[in-house]
């Protein structure tokens, strides 16, 4: 009897250890096909954005471009990993043509909506992050666009958490020297604006400003 239920209990052990196996293949399979579609997802959004940029140039310049602006990614993380530089990586697939494909998007006002543009505009500055060459390039658009616009900026802005409209304006002013003369009359010229629109907006972007200035004066 003691022999037959020892023998039960293995067996339970033996079944246990082959149905966690199991289990560990299949979430590494699923892993593996949901990096390869995510590589496919990303190859075929860099294609369809070379290819429409290249159209744009062309007779249905209009129709490319509304193409083109639809292909363009939607935040910050998915915009880095076209265009970005990274010290371990290399540079992204699109990098090389970062200058001109940043330079059409910001562009694009003219053929899309203004709040569908700006919608956009936004969803890439919220939770980045300074660094040179493509993401210098969009913070370069975002801030334009926004200091020509603050009142849409304000609306648009409220749709999100603090924490989001936080990161926002902190990615607004981040880089090197956030308290360089340039750096800071756009910031004074833009604070003023949104102030006179939306005390407590000011305020956030007051903060996110100052702690900037705060960190690079401790490096």
């Amino acid at each position: 009897m003691l022999f037959h239920q020892n023998q039960m209990k293995k067996n339970r052990a033996v079944l246990a250890l082959m149905v966690l196996l199991v289990f560990i293949h299949v979430i590494s399979c699923k892993g593996q096909v949901n990096n390869t579609q995510a590589k496919n997802r990303n190859n075929s959004q860099t294609e369809a954005l070379k290819d429409d940029f290249n159209k744009v140039q062309g007779k249905d310049s209009v129709r490319y471009a509304k193409l083109f602006f639809a292909a363009f990614p939607t935040n910050f993380v998915s915009f880095n990993s076209i265009y970005g530089y990274s010290d371990k990586a290399g540079p992204m697939p699109l990098y090389s043509l970062y200058e001109k494909h940043i330079g059409l998007f910001c562009k694009l006002n003219s053929t899309q909506p203004t709040t569908e543009h700006f919608s956009k505009l936004i969803k890439l500055g919220i939770n980045g992050h300074w660094d040179a060459d493509a993401v210098n390039a969009l913070q370069d658009c975002i801030l334009s666009h926004v200091s020509e616009k603050p009142g849409l900026t304000v609306t648009l802005l409220k749709q999100y958490k603090d924490k989001e409209i936080r990161s926002f304006w902190r990615f607004l002013f981040d880089g090197p020297h956030p308290d360089h003369k340039d750096v800071k009359k756009q910031y004074d010229v833009l604070y003023k604006s949104i102030g006179l629109i939306d005390k407590s907006m000011a305020n956030l972007m007051q903060n996110e400003y100052m702690k900037l200035v705060k960190s690079s004066s401790k490096e």
